[in-house]
C-alpha cells in the first residue's frame, strides 16, 4: 500500500492519513484480491512521515512500513520505519551480489560498532567496493 494521492504524511492531520491508507488500500486489495499487509511511505525521506502516521498504519494493521531512506536495517528494527537500499540501474551485478549477500551490511555494521566504540559517527560503505 502507499496513498491514494501520493501526500506526504509527514504534513497530513490524522483524519487525512487513514483516507488516503484506507482508499489506497482498498483499491489494491480489489485489484489483487488479496490482503494489503505492508506500506510504503510516499517519497520516503526524513520528514515525510511522522510518529503520527506510523501510529495509524500500526492500528490499521499493516504489519510493517518501508522508507526510502538508504541504509541496512540493523537490530533492533522498527518495522514501520525500515530502510532499504536502492537497486539503480548504474549498480554492478557484483555490487548487487555483495548487497543481496548481507557481506556489506555485516561490513557496516562492524564500522557502527567501531566508531560507537570510539564516539565518532558512523563512517557508513564506501561508494565503491
Amino acid at each position: 500500500c502507499h496513498t491514494h494521492n501520493h501526500l506526504i504524511l509527514g504534513r497530513c492531520e490524522p483524519e487525512t492519513i487513514r483516507q488516503e491508507l484506507a482508499m489506497s488500500r482498498a483499491i489494491i486489495e480489489r485489484e489483487l484480491g488479496q490482503p494489503c499487509r505492508t506500506f510504503c511511505y510516499p517519497n520516503g525521506g526524513p520528514g515525510d512521515f511522522s510518529q503520527t502516521s506510523e501510529s495509524i498504519i500500526k492500528t490499521m494493521g499493516f504489519q510493517c512500513a518501508v522508507t526510502a531512506i538508504g541504509s541496512y536495517n540493523l537490530r533492533p528494527v522498527n518495522l514501520f520505519r525500515m530502510l532499504r537500499l536502492a537497486v539503480l540501474n548504474n549498480l554492478s551485478p557484483s555490487r548487487f551480489d555483495l548487497m543481496v549477500s548481507g557481506a556489506l551490511a555485516w561490513r557496516y555494521r562492524h564500522l557502527v560498532y567501531f566508531d560507537e566504540l570510539t564516539s565518532t559517527e558512523p563512517s557508513g560503505i564506501p561508494a565503491s567496493v
